[in-house]
């Protein structure tokens, strides 16, 4: 007659002891006290974040709660509409050094302009990062001066290459207005030591023609360095505006792209 096993003594034949029915549970409970700690780890980030002001590349709208927090942080922008503008609008600068100054002279918040030293339009879409996490409503382009040393008169590839930019912004957001900013002049003690800067019409002239061709608002801000009440208009490298300019240029964006 042939002995019945019961479940303990076919688990110990296997090498299984019946204390293993505890290890799904144990290893349940291991999974949500770990999912708690991170929840709380979440949870102080976030704590963090909202302390340094506005997350730079925030996804979300900003209210007008957290812009009167801004504004009462004795920056100093009492005068400064494009500040607000901006911010209200949810429009975003994307440029080179010269758009560096819009955040230097705090004229917009770090939330409304990502900028890069030394850029050229071929290889800016590793700016649009930024502004691909902020999905702005308005994009604004600001680059040029290092575009007319870097391509050196060859305009076609000047525009071909922004056309590629474009197309790629579009695709990704195809209702966003965009706006891009002419090439502005430099000194003459510039131009004589780096004559590129004279093609600067003649991008000029075929970016506002790309501009038409593609829907797209050329702002135009050369006049505003008129405005140098003692006729200084550029750094000492004769290329980038002194700091009257950027709270004008700023201002001038808005206006034209209707913010």
């Amino acid at each position: 007659m042939y002995k019945t096993n019961d479940n303990n003594t076919l688990n110990k034949r296997n090498g299984k002891s019946s204390n293993n029915r505890f290890i799904p549970l144990v290893i349940i409970f291991v999974i949500i006290i770990m999912s708690i700690l991170l929840l709380n780890k979440k949870e102080k980030l976030t704590l963090n974040v909202t302390n340094t002001n506005i997350a730079k590349f925030s996804i979300t709208p900003i209210d007008e709660n957290v812009i009167a927090k801004l504004k009462g942080n004795n920056y100093g922008f009492s005068n400064n509409t494009a500040w607000d503008r901006f911010l209200n609008a949810k429009a975003m600068v994307v440029g080179d050094s010269t758009a560096e100054g819009l955040e230097a002279y705090q004229i917009l918040d770090s939330i409304s302009v990502t900028w890069t030293r030394g850029r050229v339009i071929q290889y800016m879409e590793e700016d649009l990062t930024d502004a691909y996490s902020y999905k702005p409503n308005i994009l604004i382009l600001a680059y040029g001066a290092n575009d007319l040393l870097s391509w050196n008169g060859n305009v076609d590839g000047y525009i071909n290459a922004y056309d590629r930019v474009i197309r790629s912004i579009k695709e990704k957001f195809p209702n966003i207005k965009i706006g891009i900013n002419e090439i502005l002049p430099v000194s003459d003690n510039a131009l004589s030591k780096n004559p590129e800067y004279g093609y600067r019409e003649d991008f000029n002239k075929h970016l506002k023609e790309f501009c038409k061709k593609n829907d797209i608002t050329f702002i135009e801000n050369s006049s505003l360095l008129d405005n140098a009440k003692d006729g200084k208009k550029f750094e000492s490298d004769g290329v980038h505006p002194k700091p009257f300019y950027y709270k004008l240029w700023a201002n001038n964006m808005a206006d034209v792209m209707g913010i």
